[in-house]
């Protein structure tokens, strides 16, 4: 009940979910702290089909019949974690559901937040230091930076063995502190550096190959 003697409007509360334990530990801690009954959870979870169109698979590798293991693999992993979450909304007797959505995580997420029209979002988070582009890593930083709602990004207390707090609560731009927002910046930094190295080391490679290219033709 509110101050007013009314009750409580249910939340809308979005949860990125993944096969990670920081998606199970971000859960746990929606359900042990946040969580009433009312509530409406979806729990999102985005397909990327990255192996076969990332840059490092070469065009001899890159083949229909590989495409099609890679999506066949792709599709039984989210399967297996789509029945395991609908399993869980059923156990806890949610009133929930699995949304799945094609692309970068973060984008889908926050993609389902705004069109659901959610109050919260809830997402796990790998740690400092770690530049993994997975949903538990790079994708709260997303979240964090395009969310129009209150984000709660839940660090797994086993990866912070030295922090007493496993949980950050941060709300939209407008009411980020200064200390998050240069650590947002510095985290943008060592992307835009590790992405000019990928750019670099192509180059190298296509200037490598032009030059093995005029070598045979002089021999010749």
């Amino acid at each position: 009940m509110s101050a007013t003697g009314e009750a409580k409007k249910p939340n809308m509360v979005v949860i990125g979910i993944d096969e990670s334990e920081h998606a199970d530990y971000a859960f746990q801690w929606y359900m042990d702290n946040v969580h009433r009954e009312g509530n409406k959870v979806l729990l999102v979870h985005a397909v990327e089909y990255k192996t076969v169109t990332h840059p490092a698979v070469t065009v001899m590798s890159w083949s229909p019949s590989v495409m099609v293991q890679e999506i066949e693999k792709e599709e039984k992993k989210m399967s297996t974690l789509v029945k395991k979450w609908k399993q869980k909304i059923e156990e806890l007797k949610l009133d929930g559901e699995t949304v799945r959505e094609e692309g970068d995580p973060g984008h889908a997420i926050v993609k389902v937040a705004t069109e659901k029209g959610a109050d919260l979002i809830v997402v796990g988070c790998r740690g400092a230091g770690t530049l993994r582009r997975t949903l538990m890593g790079s994708v709260s930083t997303y979240v964090l930076h395009h969310s129009h709602v209150p984000v709660f990004v839940c660090r797994h207390k086993d990866s912070h063995p030295h922090h007493h707090h496993h949980f950050n609560i941060f709300h939209h731009d407008h009411h980020k502190n200064k200390q998050h927002k240069e650590k947002e910046m510095e985290v943008e930094k060592e992307m835009e550096v590790e992405k000019k190295m990928e750019v670099e080391k192509e180059m190298e490679v296509e200037k490598k190959m032009e030059v093995e290219k005029e070598s045979e033709s002089h021999n010749e």
